[in-house]
């Protein structure tokens, strides 16, 4: 059951008594210099806290962190996310500091697997066959990944209290009925969708610009 915060009025703890609780939150970085970009991205993290600390009047604190990628857990897990996605380090370490584990949350072999077939494909296939066994063997490197973190977050998340998870939003993980995950989807997060269209939008149309350019250019010179 996946509960989307507007969607339900003043959640309590008597509500979701004997649950697992699993705050789920999109991965969300920048992988580019862009100021504007950066700024929205600092002020979703913040919206963010806003809506964890609310939810936790209500719901009980977070005691247990979970993050996309970390194959360990722990301190070791924070100095990577530092270098990852340092606007959300600061939220991290509130958790950490009130009392929260920063677990391990995936398996390394699937993780490393998924990663180098996905750059496998990003490589163009002159066989159709080797890109089809490709695609295949990646989507079942993905499910035995996701099955994975599924299974580290069950055994650890103990009924009646809640966990935070960080994740990129075209996760496959299926939660079952006994885990309650409450997306938190701030404003900004639509406002960081919204400037990615338009700049990837952009970049698009001043590549086609080019293209025309050269191509009159190359006319030009024929003629």
């Amino acid at each position: 059951m996946t509960v989307t915060l507007g969607n339900i009025d003043k959640p309590t703890v008597d509500q979701f008594s004997g649950f697992k609780k699993l705050l789920l939150i999109p991965f969300v970085t920048s992988f580019a210099q862009d100021s504007r970009l950066d700024a929205l991205i600092e002020k979703y993290w913040s919206e963010v806290e806003e809506q964890i600390s609310n939810l936790e009047a209500r719901i009980g604190r977070t005691t247990q962190i979970y993050l996309e990628g970390a194959v360990v857990g722990g301190e070791t897990e924070l100095d990577e996310l530092a270098k990852a996605n340092p606007a959300s380090v600061s939220f991290i370490k509130k958790i950490v500091l009130q009392g929260g584990t920063l677990r391990k949350t995936e398996d390394a072999e699937p993780l490393l697997e998924a990663i180098d077939l996905q750059r496998c494909l990003m490589v163009a296939q002159a066989s159709f066959k080797v890109n089809q066994q490709l695609s295949e063997w990646l989507s079942e490197a993905r499910k035995r990944r996701y099955s994975n973190i599924l299974t580290n977050i069950s055994t650890t998340l103990p009924a009646n209290e809640v966990g935070v998870l960080i994740i990129s939003q075209d996760h496959q993980v299926q939660f079952p009925e006994d885990i309650k995950v409450f997306y938190i989807a701030p404003p900004a997060l639509n406002q960081i969708e919204s400037y990615i269209r338009e700049q990837t939008t952009q970049k698009a149309s001043s590549i086609k610009a080019d293209e025309t350019t050269d191509t009159a250019s190359g006319d030009l010179i024929d003629s």
